[in-house]
């Protein structure tokens, strides 16, 4: 059966390697449209994958790979029969540079984690996890998606040692342009400028002429193959001033540059990126990280932001590329310009009912009210009341991988209620979620987890802890003029009641 499988996979019986493509969906079926439930996939070649994102997962059409994500998101490999030592996994060119990503046996790591989704990564089994049999699982351990184009699985003792890779790889540049080059665990990379002999590759390396980087990585007595990447210096590009309207309706690309004015949102206190909304009177755009200057330090945003005075409702001048992440639009490359703050005046402090500790939670009223979110986790209570799907709360829910919370129970009015994402894989999604627990609909709860952007608004995500009360509509039922209504604990009004505790009036009351 296993040859049979492998020539399949056009592949020669002495190989023994697997290669599972997504530049193509013709084999796989893959969902075009975002699943977020858990789903298994068959290829023409009887090779079956499971995915498992909280997120969502679908096969991109117009640039051809899988997107998938994010924090515990899970990939699933059928078990394979011969000694596994070692799992490529390829990403689209343009992938998140942040994205965790690490191969797991059960419960247990089994390889080096890597950073970023794009270029190759290389993942070595711990030799006690080769066996065949094994059931490998690559991971997301990161609040970002992974694209992948092409996976591949190597026999044991017949892997060579994998390509170093380049940061970044190639293309075109100004000034200057700094250079990474890494490889796995325990290799000793060389590389080469140009024309010039093989050195021992110790510390990145700056550019400032068109340059072709060769490299290869030696380990244990074997060389990887020889890779390249050609860094192009060009003229500096000018910025076309544009709306921000005019910057969404232009194309991707890393290569065209504009220049955008607009007022700072919902800046987070303490943010080193630079992650912020920038808005004029043609509409809204997410800035993904704003540096000092072009090509500059990342996660120095608040030195930059001490000394130009930059904070929410600051009038800011930048130039960036038009880019895209999960579908939604982006500057990206984003550097300083310009600011003025002389429309920033004094602002009231906002009062918030809770501290966001467990013993004083922070409610939904709380929560709406925000412009910066806590830097830390904290904990918020409110009432479930049902799941949500495009931004709605759903008459019959189906969505496991939130909830969402308001002041009362029964409240299902999106402007006043709070999403909360339920992180796949772990305990708040097992017993919070309503689909398989119905009866949490109008429960008392408390959710742990970051407070920030969810669903368009402000939400709970990475929850990771909770308490949950059989408390319901008990605390929220309304007081009533009229003499005698009586409700039951549920909220109900009772029309004959007999023995037992009830609500009059707003107050409880033992009829005996």
């Amino acid at each position: 059966m296993f040859t049979a499988l492998l020539m399949m996979f056009g592949m020669t019986a002495m190989a023994q390697e697997v290669t599972l493509d997504f530049t193509t969906n013709e084999e796989w079926g893959l969902p075009t449209e975002y699943v977020t439930e858990a789903a298994s996939y068959t290829n023409a070649n009887k090779y079956t994958i499971t995915i498992n994102a909280s997120n969502g997962h679908k096969f991109n059409e117009k640039d051809q790979y899988l997107i998938w994500g994010k924090q515990g998101a899970t990939f699933t490999f059928s078990a394979f029969d011969f000694p596994v030592e070692r799992i490529d996994v390829t990403g689209r060119e343009g992938a998140s540079g942040n994205t965790l990503q690490n191969i797991y046996v059960g419960e247990e790591a089994v390889s080096t984690e890597t950073k970023g989704a794009t270029g190759k990564n290389s993942y070595v089994i711990a030799e006690a996890y080769q066996a065949a049999g094994n059931v490998y699982v690559l991971k997301i351990n990161s609040n970002h998606n992974s694209q992948i184009t092409k996976i591949e699985i190597f026999k044991k003792g017949e892997a060579s040692v994998p390509e170093p890779t380049f940061s970044p790889n190639g293309g075109d540049f100004e000034e200057k342009v700094t250079v990474s080059i890494s490889a796995i665990e325990g290799a000793t990379i060389y590389y080469a400028l140009g024309e010039a002999a093989f050195q021992t590759y110790s510390a990145p390396f700056t550019l400032t002429e068109t340059t072709t980087v060769k490299a290869y990585a030696e380990k244990d007595g074997k060389k990887s193959e020889t890779v390249s990447a050609t860094f192009t210096k060009v003229a500096a590009a000018e910025a076309q001033i544009v709306t921000i309207a005019q910057f969404n309706a232009a194309e991707v690309s890393n290569s065209v540059w504009y220049q955008l004015t607009g007022t700072v949102k919902n800046l987070v206190d303490g943010d080193q990126y630079g992650n912020f909304d920038l808005e004029d009177e043609t509409g809204s755009v997410y800035v993904y990280g704003l540096l000092s200057e072009k090509g500059g330090a990342k996660k120095q945003f608040q030195t930059l932001a001490a000394e130009k005075g930059i904070q929410n409702g600051s009038k800011l001048t930048i130039i960036g590329n038009r880019g895209v992440y999960n579908d939604k639009i982006e500057v990206v490359n984003a550097y300083f310009v310009s600011v003025d703050n002389s429309g920033v005046g004094p602002v009231d402090p906002i009062e918030l009912e809770g501290d966001g500790t467990k013993e004083k939670p922070y409610t939904v009223a709380d929560v709406k009210k925000m412009t910066q979110f806590p830097e830390e986790k904290a904990w918020v209570k409110g009432f479930i009341v049902g799941s949500i799907k495009s931004n709605a709360i759903e008459e019959t829910p189906t969505q496991y991988s939130n909830i969402a919370i308001a002041a009362e129970a029964g409240i299902t009015e999106w402007e006043s209620v709070v999403p909360v994402q339920l992180v796949n894989n772990t305990e708040p999604r097992t017993q919070l979620n309503v689909v398989d627990n119905p009866g949490n609909i109008g429960k008392a709860v408390k959710v742990y987890g970051t407070i920030t952007t969810y669903f368009s608004t402000n939400g709970v995500k990475d929850v990771s802890d909770f308490e949950i009360s059989n408390a319901t509509a008990i605390n929220t039922v309304k007081t009533t003029s009229e003499q005698g209504v009586v409700y039951n604990l549920q909220g109900q009004q009772v029309m004959q009641p007999t023995k037992g505790l009830y609500i009059i009036n707003g107050k409880k009351v033992v009829i005996k």
